[in-house]
């Protein structure tokens, strides 16, 4: 197939509007959110240290400050803070596709390159954090974008040596973000890719030396900023404590050996189901007679074995931290329907292989799913419209219908619901069609519709119901309103959210009782008041000399809590 650069620059243009689809008009609601987006944020005042990044006016040496310098560069373009910072990971997640689509062209061809990319887009951990604000997606683009160029310097002898020095200038970009990681994700690939192949020895000295100084440069010049920014302890405790200790389990991520071996198959839904036909056809022979390509596939098996075998020795595991490997689980599903694709236009009357069988039950379980889904959503945007139209005392004796009921009208009211609507029909119908098809293309074109949709639903539908069972924001408002520019503390479960959401430079987060009542003594002429969850608040304890203000109960949650200064006392 004829290379053109409209096929990259139009995947990268509709991958960056469908996740920015997916991503805008959302709150902030992990704690990890409210974290990074803090940090950028004071990185993006007038006055904010763009060498070492600052969380809370104290110097942040959990993470390098790659992808805060993305998100304050977004907010100085005057995007305000959730959308600026869920810029990075949206972009990053196109670029992801885009890199992606250029391995698996090469590798496998135009139909493997299409399919692989509508995987990766609709996987459900790679679809989730690609409308996060999370530093997982960023590292994923250029881990991806290490191993094209690394591909291409090991397949072309044309521009060879830039190949080559591209692949270790975006692992070092990468390291710029989430630390040495991106260098072990490409790193590993290629030498075991290069092993499996008897390739290693081929290596010489001078390539080595072409990858390794502008893999090494980005975080070389950084830390030498630095260390002159704010000296040699913070960079040993960057270099050593976030680089070194982070991963070796000087955190509170200790994970068995075997998490991946449950969190993998999580995260890759619905995709897990046709991972067992991906990998009983790798026994099979190429794409298309005569085009059998054994490096190929040892290429997509080292991405996606070599990495996880190293993460899982490490002892601090998250499911976060095999999203680079996602896009090699991708590719060996667009190699399979690739094959698919092929068998089905061949003539060959021969028995049908294992790998086909197990890709129709494949097919049939995802599909099955989408129907169950789709038509569940469905139902409940019609039963929503419905229910709404009836008078509010028919539910006086269902109080969890009322508080659904109440939340749905929350989170966008009949809008939601047809949004609900036509999303879940759209699930349904794709589920349908697969479930229907008689040809691998059919039940692909049903697939992609079905988890394409699913992806819309899923940010469109289900996280604006989130955000109305978190509640934050509408009681921060309503704090707003009652407190003015009156000075203002968080005791405990607010997060960050308080600085963005009533737009302050700075809340003081108050760690225990002692601090609160002393705050509150301090602040009682202004005015003072503390912000807490319920639950914080039965634990640390009432401030001496506090009285509630306002309770914000949640229908699913635990309330918040408004404390003020009792005048009385």
């Amino acid at each position: 197939m004829p290379f053109s650069w409209r096929t990259p620059v139009g995947l990268a243009l509709v991958a960056g509007l469908y996740f920015a689809v997916q991503a805008g008009g959302r709150d902030l609601s992990h704690i990890d959110e409210h974290r990074y987006a803090e940090v950028a944020r004071e990185m993006a005042e007038p006055d904010g240290n763009w060498v070492v990044p600052q969380l809370d006016g104290e110097r942040y040496d959990s993470k390098p400050p790659g992808f805060f310098w993305a998100a304050a560069i977004a907010q100085r373009s005057g995007l305000d803070l959730p959308t600026a910072s869920r810029l990075p990971s949206v972009v990053a997640a196109a670029a992801t596709l885009v890199a992606l689509y250029g391995i698996a062209r090469r590798l496998y061809g135009g139909a493997a390159a299409n399919a692989s990319v509508v995987v990766l887009a609709t996987t459900a951990l790679f679809s989730s954090l690609a409308r996060r604000v999370d530093l997982d997606m960023m590292l994923t683009a250029f881990t991806t974008g290490s191993l094209y160029a690394g591909l291409r310097a090991a397949r072309e002898e044309r521009h060879h040596t830039a190949w080559l020095a591209l692949a270790g200038l975006l692992s070092g970009l990468g390291v710029l973000v989430k630390g040495p990681v991106a260098w072990m994700v490409p790193g590993v690939t290629i030498l075991a890719w290069l092993a499996s192949s008897r390739r290693l020895s081929a290596v010489t000295l001078r390539e080595s030396a072409i990858v390794l100084v502008p893999a090494l440069a980005p975080i070389s010049l950084w830390l030498l900023a630095a260390a002159l920014r704010a000296g040699p302890e913070y960079v040993k405790s960057i270099a050593l404590g976030h680089g070194v200790g982070h991963p070796l389990g000087a955190v509170d991520k200790l994970r068995p050996f075997w998490f991946y071996a449950v969190s993998l198959p999580q995260g890759l839904l619905p995709w897990t189901l046709l991972l067992p036909a991906a990998f009983l056809a790798l026994r099979r022979e190429g794409l298309a007679p005569g085009r059998s390509d054994p490096e190929a596939d040892r290429f997509a098996v080292a991405w996606l074995l070599a990495p996880l075998l190293v993460l899982s020795v490490l002892p601090a595991k998250r499911h976060l931290y095999l999203l680079p490997i996602y896009p090699a689980a991708a590719l060996l599903v667009g190699r399979l329907a690739a094959m698919l694709r092929e068998r089905d236009r061949s003539a060959d009357p021969s028995l049908e292989p294992g790998f086909v069988r197990a890709a129709r039950l494949g097919v049939s379980a995802v599909a099955g799913a989408a129907v169950v889904a789709g038509g569940a959503f469905a139902l409940a945007g019609l039963a929503f419209a419905v229910a709404r139209a009836l008078p509010r005392s028919v539910f006086d004796g269902a109080p969890s219908a009322s508080a659904a009921l109440s939340l749905v009208s929350a989170s966008g009211g009949l809008a939601l619901a047809a949004l609900a609507f036509a999303l879940g029909t759209l699930v349904l119908a794709g589920g349908w069609r697969a479930l229907g098809a008689a040809t691998p293309a059919g039940q692909a074109r049903g697939l992609a519709l079905a988890t394409l949709a699913s992806a819309l639903l899923a940010s469109c539908v289900v996280h604006p119901l989130e955000t109305g069972i978190d509640g934050q924001r509408d009681f921060l408002e309503a704090v707003r309103a009652r407190v003015g520019d009156a000075p203002l503390a968080d005791y405990g479960g607010l997060d960050f959210a308080t600085n963005w959401t009533l737009r302050r430079r700075r809340v003081p987060r108050l760690r225990d009782e002692r601090q609160a009542t002393l705050f509150l003594e301090e602040n009682a002429p202004r005015g003072g008041a503390l912000v807490v969850e319920a639950d914080e608040l039965a634990e640390r304890g009432m401030p001496r000399g506090a009285q509630v203000l306002l309770v914000w109960p949640r229908p699913f949650g635990t309330a918040l809590v408004l404390l003020g200064a009792d005048r009385a006392s």
